[in-house]
């Protein structure tokens, strides 16, 4: 039990190290905030999702969107540095407290759109796709809001959460087996 403490601790003092050098070099001023922020959800939201949704999409169907609208100051946190802000779709996927016209029509759209792919339109975006050596290619529905060309796009984060897997996740998983 101890040995796996202090293993645990070099594994999480080397991954901190490292994620400094790839997050903050070369960065100052707001751009250091953005990448803090940007470490924090990458290491607290995306990797996870994308790890876990690698793993789920070779027994299943897996899909994904990213919620891109450009949102102004949700929850006090400093979301126009960081599109999309984590539950920023949430008002518009309910259609709640939405404070201006626009965000009712984004609204409208954006549930229309969640409605015809729960329906079983699933050409709408298409589903992640494991190639024959077990590379993820991640596609997931950019939305921008209903003026926006919808586009479908490729590896969302995959830079970022590829450092997170080998500095962090594939090291913690050995200690746990």
């Amino acid at each position: 039990m101890v040995i796996n403490y202090f293993k645990f601790n070099d594994i999480y003092s080397s991954a901190i190290e490292d994620a400094i050098k790839f997050y903050f070099t070369g960065v100052e001023g707001v751009d250091a905030n953005v990448a803090a922020l940007s470490l924090f959800g990458d290491l607290a939201f995306h990797c996870p999702s994308n790890i876990f949704a690698h793993h789920l999409s070779k027994s299943n169907t897996v899909f994904r969107y990213a919620f891109a609208y450009d949102v102004s100051l949700n929850f006090n946190l400093p979301c126009e540095h960081l599109t999309p802000c984590h539950g920023s779709d949430l008002p518009f996927f309910f259609g709640t407290s939405l404070a201006n016209p626009s965000y009712v029509e984004v609204s409208d759209d954006w549930i229309r759109l969640n409605s015809e792919f729960v329906k079983g339109n699933t050409e709408i975006w298409p589903p992640y796709y494991i190639t024959k050596t077990d590379f993820v290619v991640s596609f997931y529905k950019d939305y921008r809001g209903p003026n926006y060309t919808r586009s479908t796009k490729v590896g969302y984060r995959n830079i970022q959460c590829e450092f997170w897997k080998s500095a962090l996740f594939d090291k913690l998983a050995k200690v746990v087996v």
